[in-house]
């Protein structure tokens, strides 16, 4: 934390995505699969605190979400494909302070750019947390 209004966060999710895709082989005939993906997005936020006199803390903030997406059917025999994107994202969030270092947090997040169709990671996320200053 940077003072009392300001603080950054570094955080690493796990998620698992399933989505059909089409591709052409090296035949004319189109290959279909479905496929499970794991994603382990990177997100880099600024946080901006309103300061309350409650053990409520709302806050507001932004930075970027980096994606990379890779996954592959053996099954099917579909090559490994991997994108990636850096994305601009806006947060916003409310947390409840026990004591000065530990708190609970219900945490929100819009991904604001445009190659999202790229990877299988959706653009609004909801999150509920433990946080921890230090």
């Amino acid at each position: 934390m940077f003072g009392d209004r300001f603080s950054a966060e570094l955080s690493v999710s796990s998620e698992r995505a399933r989505r059909f895709v089409e591709l052409v082989g090296p035949t004319s005939e189109p290959v279909y699969a479905t496929v499970t993906t794991h994603l382990y997005p990177l997100d880099l936020n600024v946080s901006y605190q309103l300061l309350t006199n409650s053990r409520w803390r709302p806050y507001i903030g932004g930075g970027m979400r980096y994606v990379k997406d890779t996954f592959h059917a053996a099954a099917r025999h579909i090559s490994f494909v991997a994108s990636q994107t850096i994305d601009p994202e806006v947060s916003g969030g409310i947390a409840l302070q026990f004591n000065p270092a530990i708190g609970v947090r219900l945490d929100a997040k819009q991904v604001l750019g445009s190659y999202r169709s790229k990877v299988a990671d959706p653009e609004f996320k909801a999150s509920l947390g433990v946080s921890v200053r230090f």
